[in-house]
């Protein structure tokens, strides 16, 4: 997520990422939350068998009480990995929600006939109107929502434009 202040050829250079196999991996050895997933984990197992209980066992790997430890453990640890795996979506999904993400904020911009350097100086400009006669913005945007139609045009105008960029920093925001 942008901040709202950014500046615009930051912001458009942000592209979104598509997560690899190796960039996933980095994320779960980095993630706090991976780390307590793995001592879920070992708690669970912790809970049905003593370290001791599993050193016995594991010396005596060819037995029938091994096989149910390692069984439970295996399943522990499944646990586990499914854990981990909603921590960092999947890559097909991520590059699948971008996609259409970024698909509605070009349709949003293909849409708008001024293109982004226009709108910051209109923003410019209206700003600079407004504190000359002691508005802000957000008073000129209530005043465009308060009157309706019956709004002075600049104030409607800013008031499209703000929905525009909100809408446009909305989407941006669920980008993954």
């Amino acid at each position: 997520m942008l901040p709202a202040e950014q500046a615009a050829e930051i912001a458009a250079s942000i592209q979104a990422v598509t997560p690899d196999a190796t960039l996933r991996a980095t994320l779960l050895d980095a993630s706090p939350l991976a780390f307590v997933i793995e001592h879920m984990v070992a708690v669970k197992i912790g809970e049905r068998y003593s370290t001791g209980d599993e050193l016995k066992l594991l010396r005596n790997a060819r037995s029938a009480d091994y096989e149910a430890y390692h069984a439970y453990a295996e399943e522990c640890r499944a646990w586990g990995r499914d854990q981990k795996a909603a921590l960092v979506p999947p890559v097909a999904a991520v590059a699948e929600a971008n996609a259409a993400i970024l698909a509605q904020i070009q349709a949003l911009e293909s849409k708008e006939l001024l293109p982004r350097p226009v709108r910051d100086m209109v923003k410019k400009s209206v700003a600079e109107d407004a504190a000359a006669i002691g508005y802000t913005l957000d008073q000129v945007y209530a005043l465009a929502v308060t009157l309706g139609d019956a709004a002075p045009e600049a104030a409607k105008s800013w008031k499209k434009f703000k929905d525009f960029d909100d809408r446009i920093q909305a989407l941006k925001e669920q980008l993954q």
